[in-house]
C-alpha cells in the first residue's frame, strides 16, 4: 500500500479545487503516523474522527508492517494477506504550499494499478480524496472515477493536519468493490 499526494489532475478530479495554484501538498516525509488494524469496521465514522486509543477496536500494527518513506516522499507498507481485515492510517503533520493554498488531495494506492480495456483498474485500487479549507472548515470529496472494482482487502486512510483552530469535517466515501472501504482526510 502506498499513501502519497495526488497529482494536480487527480486533485482537480475531486472537485474540491478548481485552480491548481491553490493546491497544497501534505508533508508525508516529516509527519508522524500510526497504522491500526480495525476489529469492527462498522464503527468507523465518515469523518474518521475516532478514539484510536480504544484498544478494543484499534490495534497498532505499525511496527509489524515495517512502513517506510520512499524517495518520492510516499508512505509505503505491505498489508498482510487477510482480506477480511480493515486498516486505518492516521497521519499527523503539516501541509505545505503557496499562501493561496485552499485545498489538498491525498491518494492511497493498493496493489498494482493499471488500466484494462474497459478503463477499470487491475489488481489494485487507487482512491483520491481532496479536502478544501474555507473559513477554518474542511470538506472532503473522493474522485469516484479512480475506484477499483477488484479490491479484495479493505482499507481506510485518515489524514490529520496541524491546526490551531477547531474545525469540522465532512467526508464522502465511494466504493464499487465488495469490500468495506473508507478513506478520509480530516483536519484537527
Amino acid at each position: 500500500m502506498k499513501i502519497s499526494n495526488a497529482t494536480t489532475q487527480e486533485a482537480l478530479n475531486t472537485g474540491v479545487v478548481s485552480d491548481a495554484a491553490n493546491l497544497a501538498s501534505y508533508d508525508i516525509a516529516n509527519s508522524t503516523y500510526k497504522i491500526y488494524r480495525v476489529t469492527d469496521p462498522a464503527v468507523l465514522q465518515p469523518g474518521m474522527e475516532m478514539d484510536y486509543t480504544d484498544t478494543a477496536n484499534f490495534t497498532d500494527v505499525k511496527a509489524s508492517l515495517n512502513p517506510t518513506i520512499n524517495a518520492n516522499g510516499e508512505l509505503v507498507f505491505q498489508l498482510p494477506n487477510t482480506p477480511t481485515d480493515s486498516y486505518v492510517v492516521v497521519m499527523d503533520g503539516a501541509i505545505v504550499g503557496p499562501d493561496t493554498a485552499e485545498a489538498i488531495a491525498v491518494k492511497s494506492t493498493f496493489g498494482t494499478v493499471g488500466q484494462n480495456s474497459n478503463g477499470n483498474l487491475l489488481d489494485g485500487s487507487k482512491y483520491v480524496f481532496g479536502t478544501r479549507f474555507v473559513n477554518e472548515t474542511a470538506t472532503a470529496d473522493a474522485d469516484s472515477t479512480a475506484i477499483s472494482e477488484s479490491l479484495s482487502k479493505s482499507e481506510s486512510t485518515s489524514i490529520s493536519t496541524a491546526s490551531n483552530s477547531d474545525t469540522t469535517t465532512e467526508s464522502n466515501s465511494k466504493s464499487q468493490s465488495d469490500s468495506i472501504v473508507s478513506d478520509s482526510i480530516s483536519t484537527s
